[in-house]
């Protein structure tokens, strides 16, 4: 499996070899406006090459689950939450939506920490992955709910 490396503010990278544990800091300001995927190649010192993924993401997103629903008006179709980040969250639902980039979402759904927690937040639509899957991004980003809370203690 190929490493993910994150870059810093400054807009830098921090390589570690496999090997002997050097870390190795790279300017990859050239990468940032990049559409897909960057995948890096570097040979250290000690001779030992690798391939990294440069990740643009500016919170790291993590797989979940969670069972909940998109609420529009009286009606609520049931979704899951696929990941999430601090920034954002990818929802796949149960059938086939008319979503399109830009629309608003009301979101409700149960974190797995011990009570349960129901968060209630809104959401815009940044992508769409496929008919019943959306990638989307949080109204607001900051987070002083239950679901600030569980960022806190569980990322």
């Amino acid at each position: 499996m190929i490493k993910k490396i994150f870059i810093t503010a400054d807009l830098y990278a921090n390589i570690s070899c496999d090997q002997c544990g050097k870390i190795y800091r790279k300017d990859v300001s050239g990468f940032i406006g990049h559409k897909h995927s960057v995948k890096l190649k570097y040979t250290c010192k000690c001779g030992h090459s690798a391939s990294v993924i440069l990740e643009r993401r500016r919170y790291i997103r993590k797989p979940r689950g969670f069972k909940g629903f998109l609420v529009n008006g009286k009606a609520k179709d049931p979704i899951i939450i696929e990941d999430l980040s601090k920034h954002g969250l990818k929802i796949t639902l149960k059938q086939e939506h008319s979503l399109s980039i830009g629309d608003i979402l009301y979101l409700e759904f149960s974190l797995d920490d011990p009570p349960g927690s129901k968060v209630t937040t809104q959401a815009s639509v940044k992508r769409i992955i496929s008919p019943t899957s959306a990638g989307c991004e949080f109204i607001v980003d900051e987070h002083y709910d239950k679901l600030g809370k569980y960022f806190l203690f569980h990322f």
